[in-house]
């Protein structure tokens, strides 16, 4: 499942779930009440008709904070700023009382933590959360992976390994369900201003994790005056370095199909949602996979001091009208057979009458699949019917074995196979000059 989390896709997914986070704090910045959404376009309405509603002081707390936090964060990153901005501002609004002027702060906290109780487990249970559970264990993990691998772009010493993130995540959720708890995953705005803070091991989640259970058990009552536009000014400042503008300018001059994956993933994050931005980007991800393994890259070879290129490449190589030489760079099997077959033939038909050989340079397919191998033999077998000869040259031994398992080794023929191009052609000519390239018989495991 990681594997075919490209870059491209963690790119526009991150970036998105970024801007989105990071657009729900602007009601805490600014002061006003609005619902929170996953969606652009609802969340530029809230502010749009929110913002004339804003706090004076709750305007300047968040500037302040952000300000503090950008500065310090270049200047001092090891002194932890959110920390003390929030010690800060819980002090100022005991002091001068500002959640009577409108300062907006958390509120009531209850404090003590979840009990513990045994879920039911029961065949209906299970039944009927069997699906939903698992879409979410897939979205959870999904997202943790996407924002573990962001991470691991901005840092030397930190390699993700997705086995060990998916048993902890389990774990984790399996021993929550015990008290009851929200099924989780990793937190985008909780991990950016954790590694803001400067974070490079799972004691921070340690520390966290006791400072909270402290706080609910016996310091509820300090933090229910914490201004809320202070915690949002420290996810704001921590979300929005997600945001990567660097990586789509490089794809989009080198990579332009992997620019628009980036993009669509991007702008589903922003419009449909952050799961239904990952699902897209999972999809577009593998919808390219099959594009490219679909078409693969073939061209004709062109001689050139005995070695056979790319004549598109090197249009001075010399092409013999009774020779076709050519090349098919990746597996071939179900997806691919029928593009694979209708160029050969195209360009077998563009030769003419003149046609005596056909080559395959082989060195570059990995694999042959039942249909692809059926597709072959009967391409080989109609060429034969014309008294064109057919010669496969540069196949790996683990194509040979399929090739043996199948019958179309002996179809071919035995003596068919070669190491070079070069020595497939001069082997027609001269059947009688002896080269060192024909594979005459195995020998061994290739």
């Amino acid at each position: 499942v990681a594997n075919f989390l490209s870059r491209p896709v963690i790119s526009g997914f991150t970036s998105g779930a970024a801007l989105i986070i990071a657009l729900n704090q602007v009601k805490d910045l600014v002061g006003f009440d609005g619902e929170s959404s996953v969606q652009l376009h609802s969340l530029i309405t809230t502010i749009a008709q929110g913002i004339d509603q804003g706090n004076s002081t709750t305007i300047l707390f968040s500037l302040v904070s952000i300000a503090l936090l950008v500065i310090m964060k270049k200047v001092q990153p090891k002194i932890p700023t959110g920390l003390i901005i929030m010690i800060l501002s819980i002090g100022l609004v005991m002091w001068m009382s500002l959640d009577q002027s409108g300062l907006k702060v958390i509120g009531k906290i209850p404090s003590g933590l979840p009990a513990f109780s045994i879920p039911q487990f029961t065949w209906s249970n299970i039944m009927e959360l069997a699906v939903v559970g698992i879409t979410m264990a897939f979205i959870g993990f999904t997202e943790a992976i996407s924002l573990s691998r962001k991470l691991q772009e901005q840092t030397e010493d930190y390699n993700i390994a997705p086995n060990q993130e998916l048993r902890a995540m389990g774990l984790m959720n399996i021993l929550g369900s015990f008290f009851s708890s929200y099924p989780a995953t990793a937190s985008f705005s909780r991990t950016a201003v954790n590694a803001e803070s400067g974070s490079n091991t799972l004691i921070s989640g340690t520390v966290a994790a006791a400072v909270v259970a402290v706080v609910l058990l016996f310091v509820t009552a300090p933090f229910e005056v914490l201004p809320r536009c202070v915690l949002a000014a420290i996810i704001f400042a921590a979300v929005i370095r997600l945001i990567d503008f660097k990586y789509p300018k490089q794809l989009y001059r080198s990579h332009r199909s992997e620019f628009w994956m980036l993009l669509i993933t991007f702008l589903a994050t922003i419009f449909l949602g952050i799961i239904s931005g990952i699902l897209v980007g999972v999809g577009i991800a593998l919808f390219f996979l099959v594009f490219r393994t679909a078409k693969p890259h073939m061209t004709i070879l062109g001689n050139i001091e005995g070695h056979y290129k790319n004549i598109e490449r090197f249009p001075d190589s010399e092409v013999r009208s009774d020779v076709l030489a050519f090349r098919f760079d990746g597996q071939l099997y179900y997806a691919n057979q029928s593009y694979f077959e209708s160029t050969v033939c195209k360009w077998i038909e563009d030769k003419g009458p003149e046609l005596k050989l056909v080559v395959m340079n082989a060195e570059s397919v990995n694999y042959l699949d039942a249909t692809a191998g059926a597709m072959l033999e009967d391409l080989v077998i109609r060429l034969q019917e014309k008294n064109i000869d057919f010669r496969l040259a540069g196949a790996i031994g683990p194509v040979r074995d399929i090739l043996k398992r199948t019958g179309l080794y002996k179809t071919i023929g035995e003596d068919h196979y070669f190491v070079r191009t070069a020595d497939a052609i001069n082997h027609f000519d001269d059947p009688n000059t002896p080269i060192k390239g024909k594979i005459a018989k195995q020998t061994g495991v290739e």
